[in-house]
């Protein structure tokens, strides 16, 4: 039980850091007869003695107390308990009390009995556990010893006779196992196996995470990059339809433009529509005059004609007024022809006028 050193006990041998035995108490225990204190231990305590004179007694007794299993004890409960030398006589119960020493210098001690119960061959030996006098269960005096490092399966307490050529002959996977079972870690072999367990779970799920966030993040890009697109083709669709807003505005400021210029041309061509009516009705005033003036003319060259007949009938008779007559034929077929002329003139005026008011027509509607 040495150890690094701790508090002191009361000005005496400094306490190790994990405690020690401060005595034993022994009754009717293998070659202990009656009731026997053994101790105070000092920090170093050697035993002596002859083959068989029980050395080894104070050794199962102190494994016995720490609660090592009595089959490595060389024997069963009840041949733990003493025998008369002489009657061999058993008695029927005995127990080994060690009184612990805490770092923190107090005291703790374990108590542990055998019991019988029954008579005779039907006697049966059990163990009863003690801690600080109140009587236990074998859990929760197995883990007040392993609060104090004290650890039963491991036998880390005491090295028996053989155990150093026993460790020094281990192959390398029973010496692993023998440290486990020493530090404790394989007691925490199934905790372990279970948190491994569950920490190859969390890696999985990790990685199913870690390979979901890389998605996640490729797609979280890869939406930043449509909603980038689809913002820049939102901003093109809004610049189009301003766009488009600012030539529809455009046209129909110019279409308007376009209505006022056409209207304003209607109203000229309406004006001139309706000179060239008037001036129409003029000429054809002035044809009907002219038409009025060649009928007057026509009768007259008709008349004429008669009287030129009638002259040259007379100019059969006689010929002093054939020259004047003919002077007058000449003069009244100038006057026909000029009125042909003018009429020809007029008739060419009216036709351009309706030309026109006919043009004027088609361009109004």
């Amino acid at each position: 039980m040495a150890g690094p050193e701790g508090g002191d006990n009361n000005g005496e041998e400094p306490i190790p850091e994990h405690g020690w035995i401060d005595r034993l108490v022994v009754q009717n225990f293998k070659s202990y007869r009656g009731t026997h204190t053994i101790g105070p231990f000092k920090r170093f305590v050697s035993i002596v003695g002859p083959n068989g004179s029980g050395k080894s007694n104070l050794m199962d007794a102190i494994s016995f107390v720490l609660g090592v299993r009595t089959a490595q004890l060389r024997g069963s409960l009840g041949e733990l308990l003493h025998t008369a030398a002489k009657s061999g006589a058993r008695t029927t119960e005995g127990f080994v009390r060690l009184v612990f020493l805490t770092p923190d210098g107090g005291q703790v001690t374990f108590e542990r009995a055998i019991v019988s119960s029954g008579a005779g061959p039907e006697t049966r030996f059990h163990s009863r556990y003690k801690i600080d006098g109140r009587t236990v269960d074998w859990v929760s005096y197995n883990g007040k010893l392993e609060s104090f490092r004290i650890l039963v399966k491991a036998r880390n307490f005491l090295v028996f006779q053989g155990d150093i050529e026993s460790v020094a002959a281990m192959a390398p996977k029973d010496l692993t196992n023998w440290f486990e079972t020493i530090s404790g870690s394989a007691a925490m072999a199934e905790e372990y196996n279970e948190l491994a367990a569950r920490k190859n779970q969390a890696e999985d799920k990790m990685s199913l995470i870690f390979t979901k966030k890389k998605a996640t993040s490729s797609e979280k890009r890869q939406k930043k990059v449509q909603k980038q697109e689809a913002e820049q083709h939102m901003k093109l669709l809004e610049e189009l339809r301003m766009f488009k807003a600012q030539r529809c505005i455009w046209e129909v400021y110019h279409l308007d433009k376009d209505i006022e210029e056409a209207m304003e041309g209607i109203k000229k061509l309406e004006e001139e529509a309706g000179r060239a009516s008037e001036e129409a009705a003029g000429v054809d005033e002035a044809i009907k005059e002219k038409e009025v003036e060649y009928v007057s003319h026509n009768r007259e060259r008709l008349a004429a004609d008669r009287r030129v007949k009638k002259l040259q009938a007379e100019a059969d008779k006689g010929r002093p007024g054939l020259i004047q007559i003919q002077e007058e034929i000449v003069r009244v077929n100038r006057r026909i022809k000029a009125a042909g002329k003018e009429i020809e003139e007029k008739s060419a005026s009216l036709k351009e006028k309706e030309e026109k008011i006919h043009r004027l027509k088609q361009s109004l509607h």
